[in-house]
C-alpha cells in the first residue's frame, strides 16, 4: 500500500508487501496460471493490523469518551454560566422594573410639581393684574383726592372768605341794628335787641329765625309779637333780612308803646 510524504509517492516495501513481486502479465503467460499466496504472512499482517485496529479503536473510543467528557463539562459550565447569567439578567430586569417605577413616579411627581407651579403662575399673573388694576384705581383715586383736596381747599377758602365777610356783615348789621346776632344751629340765627326799653336799656327782646328751608320759618319770639305772621310773610316774599330784622326792631319797640 502506497502513503505519500512531502507530496511524493513512497515506493511500496518489498518486506512488508507481500504483492511486491506480483505481476499479472507473467502469470497470464503461464500454461497454468497460479498465484502463489503467502498465508502466514497474510495471516500474520491480518492479525497486525486487527490489533493496530483494536488499539486504533480503543484510543478512538478513549478520545471520543475524553472528548465527550470535556464536552459534557463544558456544556455544565455553559448551563451553569447560563444560569448565572438567567439570574444576572433577572436580577437586573427587577432592578430595570423598580427604576422604571421610580422614574414614573418621579414623573408623575415632575407633571404634578409643574402643574402646581403652572397654577401658582396663572395665580401669580392674575394677582400681578388685579394688582396692576389696584394701583391703577389708587393712582385714579389719588388722583381724584387731590382733585377733591384742592377743590375743599378752594372751597374752604371760598367759606373762609365768605365767613369772613359775614362776619363783617354780621357785625355791620349788628352795628346798624344795635343787635346782637349768634347761630343757634344749622341755618338758624338768634337776634337779640337791646336798649328798646327806656326804663330797662339791658332787658333783651329776641327772635329766632329758621334759615334752612325754602319758606323762612320763626319758631321763637319773646315777647310774642301780633304782627309776627305779617312780617314773616313779607320776608319770604321779599327775602329781605336785614328789612325784616329793621321791621321786628319797631314791632318790638312799638309793643312797649302799647298801655
Amino acid at each position: 500500500m502506497a502513503s505519500r510524504q512531502n507530496g511524493r509517492q513512497r515506493p511500496a516495501d518489498k518486506h512488508n508487501n507481500p504483492f511486491h513481486d506480483f505481476d499479472l502479465n507473467r502469470i497470464l503467460a503461464m500454461d497454468t496460471p497460479s498465484i502463489d499466496v503467502n498465508i502466514p504472512l497474510i495471516e500474520k499482517r491480518m492479525s497486525a493490523f486487527k490489533a493496530s485496529l483494536g488499539m486504533y479503536t480503543t484510543m478512538n473510543q478513549e478520545e471520543v469518551m475524553k472528548r465527550r467528557d470535556q464536552h459534557g463539562q463544558e456544556l455544565e459550565s455553559i448551563r451553569e454560566e447560563r444560569v448565572r447569567i438567567d439570574q444576572e439578567i433577572q436580577k437586573y430586569r427587577l432592578k430595570e422594573i423598580a427604576l422604571a417605577k421610580l422614574l414614573e413616579e418621579e414623573r408623575q411627581e415632575r407633571k404634578h410639581s409643574e402643574e402646581v407651579v403652572a397654577h401658582s403662575n396663572r395665580q401669580l399673573k392674575s394677582l400681578q393684574e388685579k394688582l396692576a388694576a389696584k394701583e391703577e384705581e389708587s393712582k385714579k383715586l389719588d388722583n381724584v383726592l387731590d382733585q377733591l383736596k384742592k377743590s375743599k381747599e378752594k372751597e374752604k377758602r371760598q367759606l373762609d372768605k365768605q365767613a369772613s365777610q359775614v362776619a363783617k356783615d354780621v357785625s355791620s348789621l349788628e352795628l346798624m341794628l344795635g343787635a346782637t346776632i349768634r347761630g343757634a344751629g344749622d341755618d338758624v340765627l338768634r337776634v337779640v335787641f337791646t336798649n328798646l326799653d327806656p326804663k330797662d336799656p339791658e332787658r333783651e327782646f329776641s327772635i329766632v329765625i329758621d334759615l334752612s328751608r325754602q319758606e323762612y320759618r320763626v319758631p321763637e319770639v319773646s315777647p310774642p309779637l301780633a304782627a309776627l305772621h305779617t312780617l314773616l310773610d313779607g320776608l319770604n316774599a321779599s327775602r329781605d333780612l336785614y328789612a325784616f330784622l329793621r321791621r321786628i326792631q319797631r314791632a318790638f319797640a312799638t309793643s312797649l308803646e302799647v298801655p
